[in-house]
């Protein structure tokens, strides 16, 4: 090859980062910005966690996964609370927990951790799926 790109190339070389990134970007808010926005802007309390249940998710190939979401109460702004919270678990059931709380949302310190793990995992999907995504669209032009 004399050095020169293709128009092939070219397309790759800004449409895959549009298609790789901006898909998990959009996913990642969906997923990881609620809870970060509560844990971020929400007010330091305790919360009490009451009950958690479990729901199992079955997909079409018959794999399952299990998904906890915990309630509990708690005080903001002077006003007493109740709703979800985020980064709590069944061994916490009837048990006193730090949150940072916002409206009927509370988040634990937990969810700061899981969202950083799942930032760097969608990182190394991202790059993957960015080479994979490149070569496929720049096709057969960069032999």
């Amino acid at each position: 090859m004399t050095g020169k790109t293709t128009p092939q190339q070219r397309r790759a070389r800004w449409l895959a980062p549009v298609i790789v990134w901006g898909s998990l970007s959009v996913g990642g808010l969906i997923v990881l910005a609620p809870p970060l926005w509560t844990y971020a802007l929400g007010e330091p309390t305790v919360a009490r966690v009451e009950s958690c249940e479990t729901s199992v998710h079955v997909d079409q190939h018959g794999n399952g996964h299990d998904e906890t979401t915990c309630h509990g109460s708690w005080t903001a702004g002077g006003a007493r609370r109740s709703g979800t919270i985020d980064g709590a678990h069944r061994g916490l059931v009837h048990q006193d927990v730090r949150v940072r709380a916002r409206g009927d949302s509370a988040a634990t310190t937990s969810t700061v951790g899981r969202s950083l793990a799942a930032c760097g995992i969608a990182a190394v999907i991202g790059v993957v799926a960015h080479i994979a995504c490149y070569r496929a669209l720049a096709g057969g032009a960069r032999r």
